[in-house]
């Protein structure tokens, strides 16, 4: 089960359609700006792959209570840059502008991870509800908020420590 964002929508349907021809569920993502994700900036495409299926469908983030950013609010910069953003964004006592549109917008790419996986488990409906959205938005968002996301982080940084 995945998410997969794709900049090159020509190819999206191509890539779904490979996907679920070998058994993954999931979702191929493609902001309607370009960006290869679920956007903040304006509507996202998706195309949702299971079982041999193909539905191609218009997520819009004002939907599920997201105020539209600029694009600037989105850009990361160098590694370094990033991975700062990263540890602003999984700090759910951290609030600026920015983190603030980072973390939107990884909560709902993390929901349709969330989406993909309980589409694989039989716990979401096959045509994706506004009640299945809200719920795995639900669980990103407490991710963070409770500190979960930041802890795996943590945990991957130092397996990957140990296998230097």
């Amino acid at each position: 089960a995945m998410l997969v964002g794709i900049a090159d929508s020509s190819r999206a349907e191509l890539i779904a359609t490979a996907l679920g021809d070998r058994g993954v569920v999931g979702f191929i993502a493609r902001g309607d700006d370009g960006l290869d994700e679920i956007t903040l900036t304006t509507t996202t495409t998706l195309w949702q792959f299971e079982n041999k299926s193909l539905m191609k469908s218009k997520f819009d983030p004002t939907g599920y209570g997201r105020q539209l950013v600029k694009m600037e609010e989105l850009l990361g910069g160098d590694a370094t840059e990033n991975a700062e953003y990263l540890r602003q964004t999984l700090n759910p006592d951290f609030n600026a502008p920015k983190i603030d549109a980072i973390r939107s917008a990884a909560v709902l790419n993390a929901a349709a991870g969330l989406l993909a996986y309980w589409l694989k488990l039989g716990k979401a409906e096959n045509s994706v509800t506004l009640h299945d959205w809200t719920r795995a938005i639900d669980a990103a968002t407490t991710a963070i908020a409770s500190g979960a996301a930041m802890q795996k982080l943590t945990k991957w940084q130092q397996f990957c420590a140990a296998i230097k």
